[in-house]
């Protein structure tokens, strides 16, 4: 009762009233939906705004009745068959003659459910606990009492308890995401400077130029059995409270996070040696000024799907992790062509591809073994490159990065920290004082909670593009003109209710680079000669938003990694 009525239903209506736009409803497809409520003598409000104050039995009511019909129409077609999904399986698992023979049926579809609710409704972050330190502690004693206190272990199953106001929540560890300095902390092991350092492997660190360097990629591997049998002692520092969890894979399930293993780790290192490194690697300053200029001539070319526009290096320092991403995977192969030496950009090509690979939903898990390679490839040639003191922590776990995609099956943005960071930057916000900074915290969560947001009408978006856009249309005597035309485009819905595109198209392609593989097997184009006629293209077909970037005489296009 309490997990799906109160839970799930509750917050699936709290998304569609109050939630991000992406879901939000209207307020007039939410009175309509409150008519049809009052029309089937469900007795509730007018207003979704009083969705709080409804009972369980309100809930339950609308999960397994009247919601499929107050809803249909109203919802898209995306959103609605996800909540058909769930309603299905509860019906099922609530019926004496279906719930035995189609229990494992109706599993099958709140699996289907819950892994659907990410990609609609994102993952939205809940503070459970927050710790003041003055300064770092020595071991995690302080961690303690948020497993003994409030958890409720259910021995060797994937399942444990957490009981908030005396009432016990199931839950489910599906990763443990944080840096390379806390996961050290919290599972007591050396940290990335340590000779033991490396999580997923058990090689020897050795130090060169005063750097912590990790020169094996073939070493054996850790796995839970040998981190909680501590076989190699010098890699832990003490006990862990996480031990307690016999279901937690003190390995697999902490996962190497891509934001800072990858875009603050190894793209940064790659940018600081070719703009302050050695005289072998690094670039002159016209190179420097002209990749500069690249990147800032691409800002009129990034779409709205990106949160920062490409800046320059002589303000490396001050980029952010997003920025350092958005290089890698798009900006970096046409800002850096005929600048770096063709040997060190088909070494950047290599990261680049094994990247991109390994943050496609379509691309991750099938090619993670070729991903796997290009990495381990990578982490080899910077010896040769950059020197042996290049392969510090984060270029060495590269190697590693693939398994963590092959356990989870699911690409590297699934499992990443940024969306934890950008809440932790929201926190941070919330303390105006160093006076008892966790109180205001408190209350400003608490606020929060109780003010959910704002719910104003939402502005129907349907779709955003990158750079060829209509900057202006008249239809029957009336003129639409585009603000921003990077962002726009003309859509018409024809006579048989088809939603169509209409627009110029690129008559010439070819691959865009052809090492370490063609570039049309990661979907990186090289486009030309703009065609004069205009096309239709249905939104039934298989449609992928790019980025489009120019270059001398052609464009080069970029598929948008989700």
């Amino acid at each position: 009762m309490h997990l799906v009525c109160l839970g799930v239903t509750k917050r699936l209506l709290s998304q569609w009233t109050s939630g991000p736009n992406s879901v939000r409803l209207g307020r007039r497809s939410r009175n309509e939906v409150s008519d049809r409520l009052y029309s089937m003598a469900m007795a509730i409000p007018s207003d979704f705004s009083r969705i709080p104050r409804w009972k369980a039995t309100e809930f339950r009511t609308f999960l397994l009745y009247t919601g499929p019909v107050a809803l249909k129409n109203i919802l898209s077609k995306d959103l609605y068959d996800h909540f058909l999904i769930l309603h299905v399986a509860i019906r099922i698992l609530c019926s004496e003659e279906m719930a035995f023979p189609f229990c494992s049926y109706a599993s099958e579809l709140l699996k289907s459910f819950v892994q659907g609710m990410t990609d609609r409704y994102g993952m939205d972050s809940l503070v459970y606990n927050i710790y003041s330190l003055i300064h770092l502690a020595d071991d995690v004693k302080f961690f303690k009492p948020l497993l003994t206190n409030s958890v409720v272990f259910r021995m060797k199953t994937s399942w444990f308890g957490i009981e908030i106001e005396n009432i016990v929540h199931d839950v489910v560890i599906h990763a443990i995401v944080c840096d390379a300095p806390a996961r050290s902390f919290i599972k007591c092991t050396k940290g990335h400077t340590g000779y033991s350092g490396c999580e997923r492997c058990v090689v020897k660190g050795e130090q060169r130029n005063h750097r912590m360097v990790f020169c094996d990629v073939d070493a054996e591997l850790r796995n839970d059995t040998s981190f909680r049998n501590n076989l190699d002692k010098d890699h832990h520092t003490g006990e862990t409270p996480l031990l307690s969890i016999e279901c937690l894979d003190m390995v697999s399930q902490f996962p190497l996070d891509y934001m800072h293993l990858v875009c603050l780790g190894v793209t940064k290192r790659l940018l600081s040696q070719w703009t302050s490194g050695p005289n072998s690697v690094r670039l002159g300053r016209r190179s420097r000024t002209e990749v500069s200029d690249r990147l800032y001539s691409m800002a009129t070319a990034i779409p709205s799907d990106f949160s920062r526009i490409p800046r320059g290096l002589d303000i490396l320092e001050r980029w952010k992790a997003t920025e350092f991403r958005t290089f890698l995977l798009y900006t970096g192969p046409v800002a850096m062509k005929n600048i770096l030496s063709k040997d060190l950009y088909d070494h950047f090509l290599i990261l680049h591809v094994a990247i991109r690979i390994l943050c496609s939903e379509e691309m991750a898990f099938p090619f993670c073994g070729y991903a796997s390679e290009l990495l381990k490839s990578f982490v080899q040639g910077m010896t040769e490159r950059y020197g042996m003191d290049s392969l510090v922590y984060n270029v060495h776990s590269l190697i590693h990065l693939a398994d963590d995609v092959k356990f989870f099956q699911a690409p590297l943005d699934k499992f990443s920290s940024f969306p934890y960071e950008n809440f932790l930057g929201k926190m941070k916000k919330m303390v105006r004082s160093a006076s008892n900074p966790l109180g205001q915290i408190s209350r400003r969560l608490a606020e929060l909670d109780f003010y959910p947001g704002s719910t104003e009408e939402r502005k129907e978006v349907l779709f955003k593009c990158s750079q060829f856009g209509v900057a202006e249309v008249t239809v029957k005597g009336t003129r639409f003109s585009a603000v921003n035309t990077k962002d726009s485009f003309y859509i018409q819905k024809v006579k048989d209710e088809r939603i169509v595109f209409e627009g110029s198209f690129f008559e010439r392609q070819e691959d865009y680079y052809t090492y370490p593989c063609k570039s049309s097997n990661v979907n990186v184009f090289k486009v030309w000669k703009l065609s004069r006629a205009v096309k239709k293209i249905s939104l039934c077909d298989e449609l992928v938003k790019c980025l489009v970037l120019m270059e001398k005489g052609h464009y080069v296009v970029f598929a948008l990694i989700n």
